[in-house]
C-alpha cells in the first residue's frame, strides 16, 4: 500500500476505496497513503472524515486519517488552493473533542491519540496558513479552533500543541490567540493545580 504513494494522484482512487476494506491495517495504510499523496478532493476528505469519526474504528486508523487531513491541508495551502481550507477545517474541527481514554497500562497520564492527531493536523494547517499569507478570516477561524482546544480539558500533548498554534497566530495579532495565551500564562503562573 505504501508504494502507491509514489504513483501520486494515480493511487488516489485505489487508496480511497481501500478505506472500506474489512481489515483495519489496510484502512490505516490507505489513510496514510492519501496523506502522502496530498490530493484534495471532496470525496477523499469525506472518506477520511468517515474513517476518523467512526467510533467503532481502531484508534490507529482514526488518528492516521485525522493526520492525513492535516497533511493534505498543508499541501493545498502551499499550492495556493485556499478554496479548500473551509472543508479541511470542518473535517479537523469535528475531531477536536475526542474523549480522553486510558490508552494503555504503560501510561499513567490520561491521553488521547485522536486529540493529539487533531492538534497536529491543526498545527500543520496553521503553520502553512501563516507562511502562505492566508486571509484574516481563515486565520481567525484557525485561532478559534485552536483556542477552544487549548482551553479544553485535553490530553496534555494536544493542549500544548493547540497552545503552540495560538502562539504562532498571536504573532499576527489574532485576538483570540492572544487571549488564550494570556489565560494560559495566568493559570500556569498563579493558580496551583
Amino acid at each position: 500500500m505504501y508504494g502507491l504513494s509514489n504513483t501520486g494522484t494515480f493511487a488516489s482512487k485505489t487508496a480511497t476505496e481501500a478505506l472500506n476494506h474489512p481489515h483495519w491495517g489496510v484502512r490505516k495504510s490507505s489513510a496514510f497513503v492519501l496523506g502522502e499523496i496530498g490530493l484534495f478532493s471532496k470525496k477523499v476528505i469525506d472518506a477520511l472524515s468517515r474513517c476518523d469519526n467512526d467510533i467503532d474504528e481502531r484508534k490507529e486508523t482514526r488518528s492516521t486519517a485525522i493526520t492525513s487531513i492535516g497533511r493534505i491541508g498543508r499541501k493545498m495551502i502551499a499550492e495556493g488552493r485556499l478554496e479548500t481550507l473551509d472543508t479541511l477545517l470542518d473535517a479537523v474541527e469535528s475531531t477536536t473533542s475526542a474523549p480522553i481514554e486510558s490508552e494503555s497500562q504503560r501510561s499513567i497520564v490520561p491521553m488521547s491519540r485522536l486529540q493529539q492527531s487533531s492538534a497536529l493536523a491543526l498545527l500543520m494547517i496553521t503553520t502553512e496558513s501563516i507562511a502562505g499569507r492566508v486571509n484574516v478570516v481563515a486565520l481567525n477561524r484557525l485561532s478559534d479552533i485552536a483556542s477552544n482546544m487549548a482551553a479544553s480539558k485535553l490530553d496534555r500533548y494536544a493542549q500544548s500543541t493547540a497552545i503552540e498554534c495560538c502562539r504562532r497566530l498571536s504573532r499576527l495579532g489574532i485576538e483570540s490567540s492572544i487571549n488564550i495565551l494570556i489565560r494560559h500564562t495566568e493559570h500556569s503562573r498563579w493558580i496551583a493545580d
